[in-house]
């Protein structure tokens, strides 16, 4: 079985296939421009007619006419009669609607920073900057996340949640003692947001060794070819008075 959507430059399918033991869900997004790019994602799951041991695969991909991704996942999963599944209680589980705005904004924030931290450590044992996470480097290049993520970011006005989590990205770069090399990953997060936010939403002046600079492309560049990874530098921002953003840097060696 198959069915395909075709919305003007976008073409969606989704396709099922099954035999009595096998069954495998495929969905494609083409976008189909000048370049042509697709992501897709396929579900198969074996061993159905006895629903005793089953195996499910899982692959998640991305092509383009220049790169091209493949993430798989692989599990086993086997059902017996001692499985007991418990239902949601006080005990074991939040129910933020039963919170107040407030306290449902600061438990949001600390998922945020902690989803922050885990990303740092585990790019870090890779030997990547916290801002190299492959993941991220592959949904942004694809045009339809990048269409999904600029229609998300119209909106002009941000909550006190959003605002908090757009200056936390940079605000755990904030230091008296920071090392050049995280440095650099500062100003390419600085450089990957300014790409994909609306112009509201951009960090628009870095003060580098008491120069100004424009956050341009070019400059961002030019910056981060002059960090000394060997040295250390002290890192501030500043916020818009009038939105509480972050819109400036102020990287000085030290």
């Amino acid at each position: 079985m198959e069915i395909t959507i075709q919305k003007e430059n976008t073409k969606d399918t989704i396709q099922k296939e099954n035999t009595k033991d096998t069954i495998k869900y495929t969905v494609f997004i083409e976008k189909q421009e000048e370049e042509n790019n697709k992501i897709y994602l396929e579900a198969k799951y074996s061993g159905l007619s006895a629903i005793q041991s089953v195996e499910e695969n899982y692959t998640l991909g991305l092509e383009t006419e220049k790169i091209g991704y493949q993430y798989q996942f692989n599990n086993h999963v086997n059902f017996t009669d001692s499985i007991n599944i418990e239902d949601f209680t006080s005990q074991n589980s939040m129910i933020l609607t039963d919170y107040e705005s407030e306290q449902v904004d600061n438990f949001l924030n600390a998922v945020v920073q902690r989803i922050t931290q885990v990303n740092k450590q585990q790019m870090e044992e890779l030997g990547l900057e916290e801002d190299e996470n492959p993941i991220i480097y592959m949904i942004p290049s694809f045009g339809i996340y990048s269409s999904s993520v600029a229609a998300i970011n119209s909106t002009t006005e941000m909550s006190e949640l959003e605002i908090t989590t757009f200056n936390n990205k940079f605000e755990m770069y904030e230091s008296t003692n920071l090392q050049g090399v995280t440095v650099k990953g500062l100003l390419s997060t600085i450089s990957l947001n300014n790409e994909s936010q609306d112009n509201d939403r951009q960090i628009k002046e870095i003060n580098f060794n008491g120069e100004e600079y424009e956050a341009t492309d070019e400059n961002l560049i030019f910056i981060k070819e002059d960090i000394n990874t060997e040295k250390s530098y002290r890192v501030e921002f500043e916020k818009d008075q009038d939105t509480g953003i972050i819109y400036r840097a102020v990287i000085n060696e030290k």
